[in-house]
């Protein structure tokens, strides 16, 4: 029997789950640092119920009440996490270079050797000059907060939930809030077009979550609960109906007189709970194919195939599994025949039409290339909890825009930001839970712990499955009941044995004093490790939530008419910005917001902002806006005055230029700016938005001083074009021929509208002929732009008729076909002088439109101009039938006349 304490306890753990599990999903699936920062009260008080459950629990079984191995596990893995993000290395030291970690953010800072001279860097103090294994500490200490609350909830629910008579309580909780979640799915896919009450549309998000991924692996999870309840309601009735059968002689029956009788009892042992049980997991694998989240869909029929072959008895799996997908198929085309929604029917046939070329590009096989390279790199420590979203930036070559924030799977971006040494614990954590999770002891006679290994074989498959492809236990709102239904299993696991110890009559010693003495101090040590840390990773959670709500108040775009944050708040940003900080943090709050590399890059950006606003109202009346905006851009100061300290210019240029610019209040402004860029960038060496920065605003360094950034930064933003474009002509002094072109080649790859820039680029840095149009790709539309726009013929005559040819060549490759490319190429022949070309594609248009009288006309000219006169008369009975009054016949005749024959 339990003591009165010990179930107090029991009973604390039990709430305090089921009050986290209940409130994980709803908040955004918990994806904000705002709802991982209240996650922390509960899980402290969670981490005090287990220690005191340690303590007052003394019941004579052997490891009663220990935390399971896997949670041991996640206890190590927060540890390390921790290690990753103590800042030990001074951006000096020697023997940091033996770290990749370290080493990479080195590079990334400018250092290279110890001659390199560190302009900017050598402003800051030696307490700021400090690097972490983590290349963002902060955000590695935050994220390690969740490893602990895993490890806590796994540990409370193999206590709590265990249990033959408690783990179908957990299973419904489950069931009730998938039943909830995925049925607000299912109203916002009929009602897509509107946005839900948290302001997600379907389509980009599913239900309350911000994420499909996330959205498809908690109705996984909650299927899984399904399955199993479903189980747990046809066990009984299975038992039910053999009792009544063995109490019968049934020996002289047909066997269809046995079915006939066992389905009729069946059926009369139906009660509604069997029934609601059964409709629960129809509605759910429902959801799970409208949620569009493809590998959840994927998942959960591998899973529901693995979880059919282990819990069938007998030899016959192999036509089971047939089966049961043919089942699974026969569902998917009767719901896509009823096409509910057109969306969810197109994202489940692109799983057959997987383009492995575009996938290579931008896709997942992209983002797994440059995890792979990643983790080669940062090797077994890591490079940072939480860090993939700037750790893998050196190693990505972009075809878009786009910044992958996570590596689309879970598998990839713990390899890249534990190490081999994190991952390899993660994989004996998943191998202990499958061994546990097979080990679960069930028998014909004792079938009480069936339905907990089919749910969790259903929920172990899908997840592991999922976490491969996808990166959805990123969020609270999975990783909540993902704990919980693990520490279930764990769990069930042991209870189990104890139960067929039990039946088997199997003699179990007597635990000494000692060896309880010692579980309990092993319990006490974990709760209390698992409180430290959540007590003292709360002030870095606190400033990443702040920084991140900072983020979205002071989010501005372009020009201040258009970008004034928040409508009702005309008040400096600057103002603002410290306004807000005194508000968060009333004691000592720069000790607090210098932890944030965010929060350092918003007041950066803050007091660029308010400067060239200053600029930008003192702009002459009669100036257009857009442009004397542009005009206040660092770049554009820093340029000016680069060209105005040019030894032949004389003082006053200097003087007037900085005058222009505002003054030395602009350059101490700037010069400020530029000292939180570099703070910012010691917390996030990687991070590309500081580096920019840090770069556009150092009007003290020299290009010469500034030329080690290039390498790491023209890696970590190419993503970002623009900025390479500016980077080369920021640095255009410094940098070799190649190492532009290198620059340029890798914002073309990135955003082919960005060769117009960097063409306009080139023609301040090349003489006519020797312009490397080769950077330029072979697409026709950019390559006329470029020819009509920029290398015109009377600026550029050479360049002009190369890429006349370069545009005939890349138009001729085009994979359009009929009407469309014969009109293309008719324009880019006429545009480039190729009047033989323009014949022929003439022709082929108007073959196919004969009344077409400016194209006739055209023909018609172009023809007499190259003396084909049989052809052009030809043309000219057409146009006479198409246009007889047009008076442009007369004037064709005319020059026909005189042609000689």
């Amino acid at each position: 029997m339990r003591s009165v304490s010990e179930r107090c306890a029991i009973g604390a753990i039990r709430v305090l789950s089921l009050f986290l599990l209940w409130i994980s999903p709803w908040y955004y699936g918990g994806a904000t640092w705002s709802f991982q920062y209240l996650l922390f009260y509960p899980a402290c008080v969670l981490a005090v119920a287990l220690g005191i459950f340690s303590v007052v629990s003394r019941a004579n079984r052997p490891g009663s009440g220990l935390p399971p191995v896997p949670a041991w596990i996640l206890l190590f893995l927060g540890v390390f996490a921790q290690i990753q993000s103590v800042r030990t290395w001074d951006i000096d030291s020697q023997t940091a270079r033996n770290l990749p970690s370290v080493q990479m953010q080195r590079m990334a800072l400018g250092i290279v050797s110890d001659a390199t001279e560190k302009c900017d860097l050598d402003s800051i103090g030696s307490e700021h000059r400090k690097l972490a294994l983590s290349v963002e500490p902060l955000s590695t200490q935050g994220a390690s907060s969740s490893l602990f609350l895993c490890g806590l909830l796994i540990w409370g629910a193999s206590v709590v939930w265990g249990h033959r008579k408690a783990y179908p309580s957990l299973l419904l909780g489950l069931v009730l809030l998938g039943i909830l979640v995925g049925g607000f799915g299912v109203v916002g896919a009929f009602f897509r077009s509107k946005p839900n009450l948290l302001g997600l549309f379907y389509g980009s998000s599913f239900s309350v979550f911000v994420s499909k991924n996330s959205a498809g692996a908690f109705l996984n999870i909650t299927l899984a609960a399904a399955l199993g309840l479903a189980v747990w309601k046809g066990e009984k009735i299975y038992s039910a109906v053999d009792r009544q059968l063995r109490s019968r002689d049934t020996r002289q029956w047909p066997w269809n007189a046995k079915f006939q009788y066992c389905l009729k009892t069946g059926f009369e042992k139906l009660d509604p709970s069997a029934v609601l049980s059964v409709l629960s997991v129809l509605l759910l694998a429902f959801c799970v194919a409208i949620s569009l989240c493809r590998g959840a869909f994927i998942s959960a029929i591998v899973a529901l195939m693995v979880s059919v072959a282990v819990a069938w008895p007998g030899r016959r799996r192999s036509a089971l599994l047939l089966g049961c997908f043919v089942a699974m198929v026969t569902a998917v085309v009767a719901m896509a025949s009823l096409q509910l929604d057109q969306t969810s029917l197109n994202r489940i046939e692109s799983i057959e039409n997987f383009d492995v070329e575009l996938e290579k590009q931008t896709g997942r096989l992209y983002i797994w290339g440059v995890a792979s390279r990643a983790a080669m790199h940062y090797g077994w420590l890591g490079s940072g909890l939480g860090t993939f979203h700037v750790a893998a930036l050196p190693f990505q070559v972009p075809s878009s825009e786009g910044w992958y924030y996570h590596a689309e799977s879970l598998v990839a971006e713990t390899v890249v930001t534990l190490g081999f040494l994190g991952s390899l614990a993660a994989l004996v954590a998943l191998l202990v839970s499958v061994r546990c999770l097979l080990g679960i002891y069930h028998t014909q006679r004792f079938r009480e712990y069936l339905p907990l290994e089919v749910a969790g074989v259903f929920f172990l498959a899908s997840q592991a499955l999922h976490a491969c492809i996808d990166f959805a236990w990123i969020l609270p709102g999975v990783y909540v009941p993902s704990a919980l239904f693990l520490g279930a299993i764990l769990g069930g696991f042991s209870e189990s044995q104890r139960a067929y110890r039990r039946i088997e009559n199997i003699e179990v010693r007597q635990p000494s004093r000692s060896a309880l003495n010692r579980n309990a101090l092993l319990g006490i040590g974990f709760a209390a490790l698992s409180l430290l840390f959540l007590l003292s990773n709360q002030r870095a959670v606190s400033v990443l939530a702040f920084a991140e709500r900072m983020e979205k108040e002071l989010r501005f775009e372009g020009a201040p008419r258009t970008a004034q944050g928040d409508a009702l708040d005309y008040r400096p940003l600057v103002e603002r910005w410290v306004d807000s900080s005194a508000e968060a943090y009333s004691s000592d709050p720069s000790a607090r917001v210098s932890q944030s590399s965010t929060l350092l890059r918003l007041l950066a950006n803050s007091i660029v902002y308010d400067t060239r606003v200053d600029q930008w109202e003192k702009r002459p009346a009669n100036a257009p806006s857009d442009l004397a905006w542009s005009q206040t851009s660092p770049v554009v100061m820093r340029l000016a005055l680069e060209s105005a300290s040019e030894p032949q210019r004389a003082a006053s240029d200097r003087a007037s230029v900085i005058e222009s610019i505002g003054g030395s209040m602009t350059l101490d402004r700037l010069s400020r700016a530029n000292y939180w860029y570099t703070r910012g960038q010691l917390l996030s060496p990687l991070d590309w938005r500081l580096s920019w920065g840090r770069l556009s605003t150092a009007l003290e360094c020299t290009p010469e001083q500034l030329k080690p950034l290039v390498p790491v930064f023209a890696a970590t933003s190419s993503h970002a074009p623009s900025n390479l474009t500016s980077c080369s002509l920021l640095l255009h002094s410094v940098l070799s021929e190649q190492e532009r072109l290198d620059l340029w080649q890798r914002a073309v790859r990135a955003d082919r509208k960005e060769s117009i820039p960097i063409a306009r680029v080139m023609t301040g840095m090349y003489l006519d002929g020797q312009i490397p149009i080769e950077t330029f790709p072979e697409d026709p539309q950019v390559l006329r732009k470029l020819y009509n726009e920029v290398f015109t013929q009377m600026s550029y005559p050479a360049t002009h008729e190369l890429l006349a040819d370069r545009l005939v060549e890349a138009s001729s490759k085009v994979p359009w076909t009929g009407l469309r490319k014969s009109t293309w190429m008719a324009d880019i022949a006429r545009e480039t002088g190729r009047s033989d070309l323009e014949i022929e594609n003439l022709t082929i248009i108007l073959g196919l439109d004969r009344s077409n009288v400016p194209l006739l006309k055209r023909l018609v000219t172009l023809l007499i101009e190259a003396g084909q006169k049989d052809k052009a008369r030809s043309t000219l009975r057409q146009l006479i039938r198409a246009a007889p009054s047009d008076p442009a016949i007369d004037s064709f005749n005319q020059q026909l006349a005189g042609m000689e024959p």
